[in-house]
C-alpha cells in the first residue's frame, strides 16, 4: 500500500507538472458548485460526476488493472485517464455560480477576475509550454510551423495530391491534426520499430529508406541534424526540403510500389518497381494494376499489366469485371480478356 500511494502521487504529480494551480481550482471549484449549485443537473454532471470518476482514477484497483493492461509504462497511461473528468467545466461552472448574484460593475469585476485566474495563472489555454516557461505558440493551430511548411510542399509536389509519408510518432499526430490528406504509414501500431527508428540519435537511414520503399512511401521525414544529413549523403539521398528542424527525403533507391489515389482518395493505380525505378513483377503477377470504381468506391474493374506497360495474365485472366448491390456486397465476378472483354463460360 505504501508503493501505490508514492505511486500514484507521482502520477499526480506527473499529470498536473506546470499547471498545479488547476489543481487547487478544480478543488475549490467543487466545493463551490457542492453549496452552491440549486440545479441538480448541473451538481449531477459537474459535481457528483467529476467526483466519481476522479477516486475511480486514484483507487488502487484502478492502478492494479493499470499494472495488468499497461505494464510498460502504466502511469503514462493512467494520466491520460484524467481527461474523463471535465476539470475545466467544473472551474467555469464554479466561477459562474460565484458571480451570477451580481449585476452591473460587480458582475464585470468578477468576469475579469476570473478570467485573468484562468488566462495568466492557468498557462495551458493560451500557451504551450516549453519545459517550465511560457512560450507563445508559432501560430493559431498551436502546432508546429516547420511541419506545416512541410505538409505545404508535399502537397504542392505530389502527383496525386495524397502523399504517403513516414516519421516518427510525435511528428505524426501533429500532422494528422494539421491535413488529413497525408497519409502516415508508420502509425501508431509501428511506434515500437519504424517510427521509433527515426527518433534514435543514429538512426540506420539505409534501412529506414529501404523500408519506406517497401511500403510505398513518398516521403520520409526526420529531425535535422548534421549526423542524420551526412548519413543520407553517404547512401546517395540530399533533402527536398528542409527547415530548421525537419528534413524531408523522396524515397528511392530500393524496391517499392507506388499507389495512386483519385480526387476521394480512392486507389487508381499501383505501380511495383526495382531500386532503380524500372518496373517489376510483384508477387501477385503483374507489375501495375489499376481500378474502375463506381460512385461509392467499388472496383468494378481491375486490369493487370507487365513490365513492358502491356495486359498480362494473372491465373488465366487480364483482369475481373465485378457487380455490386447498394450496400457493397459483390454479386458478380467475371474474368476479362486481352482486349478487356468479359470471357463468355
Amino acid at each position: 500500500m505504501t508503493n501505490y500511494i508514492s505511486t500514484i502521487s507521482k502520477t499526480l504529480l506527473t499529470y498536473w507538472e506546470t499547471n498545479a494551480i488547476y489543481q487547487w481550482l478544480f478543488y475549490a471549484g467543487l466545493v463551490v458548485i457542492f453549496f452552491k449549485s440549486k440545479e441538480a443537473h448541473g451538481k449531477h454532471a459537474l459535481f457528483w460526476y467529476p467526483m466519481l470518476c476522479y477516486v475511480f482514477l486514484i483507487c488502487p484497483l484502478f492502478y492494479i488493472i493499470g499494472r495488468f493492461l499497461w505494464e510498460d509504462n502504466p502511469t503514462q497511461y493512467l494520466c491520460r485517464q484524467f481527461s474523463v473528468v471535465p476539470i475545466f467545466y467544473c472551474i467555469a461552472y464554479a466561477g459562474v455560480l460565484l458571480i451570477k448574484k451580481y449585476s452591473g460593475a460587480k458582475k464585470l469585476t468578477g468576469v475579469l477576475l476570473i478570467s485573468f485566474l484562468l488566462c495568466v495563472l492557468g498557462s495551458g489555454l493560451i500557451y504551450k509550454i516549453d519545459g517550465y516557461a511560457f512560450v507563445k505558440s508559432e501560430n493559431p493551430y498551436k502546432l508546429s510551423t516547420d511541419m506545416m511548411k512541410i505538409c505545404d510542399y508535399m502537397d504542392s509536389v505530389d502527383a496525386d495530391g495524397v502523399p504517403r509519408v513516414v516519421t516518427d510518432y510525435n511528428l505524426s499526430y501533429q500532422i494528422r491534426q494539421y491535413d488529413a490528406s497525408v497519409i502516415d504509414l508508420t502509425g501508431y501500431q509501428d511506434a515500437t520499430h519504424l517510427s521509433r527508428s527515426l527518433e534514435a540519435d543514429t538512426p540506420n537511414v539505409a534501412g529506414i529508406m529501404e523500408l519506406c520503399c517497401a511500403e510505398g512511401a513518398d516521403f520520409v521525414i526526420i529531425k535535422n541534424t548534421e549526423s542524420v544529413r551526412n548519413d543520407f549523403a553517404a547512401i546517395g539521398h540530399t533533402p527536398c526540403f528542409e527547415t530548421s528542424s525537419y528534413l524531408l527525403y523522396e524515397c528511392y533507391g530500393y524496391e517499392g510500389y507506388r499507389i495512386t489515389y483519385e480526387k476521394h482518395n480512392q486507389i487508381v493505380q499501383v505501380d511495383y518497381y526495382y531500386a532503380d525505378g524500372s518496373p517489376r513483377l510483384s508477387k501477385h503477377g503483374y507489375a501495375t494494376i489499376t481500378y474502375i470504381r463506381d460512385i461509392d468506391g467499388n472496383p468494378i474493374e481491375e486490369h493487370y499489366y507487365g513490365e513492358d506497360g502491356n495486359p498480362i495474365a494473372v491465373d488465366g485472366a487480364y483482369g475481373l469485371k465485378c457487380v455490386y448491390d447498394g450496400p457493397g456486397n459483390r454479386l458478380e465476378r467475371n474474368e476479362l480478356d486481352e482486349n478487356g472483354n468479359v470471357v463468355e463460360e
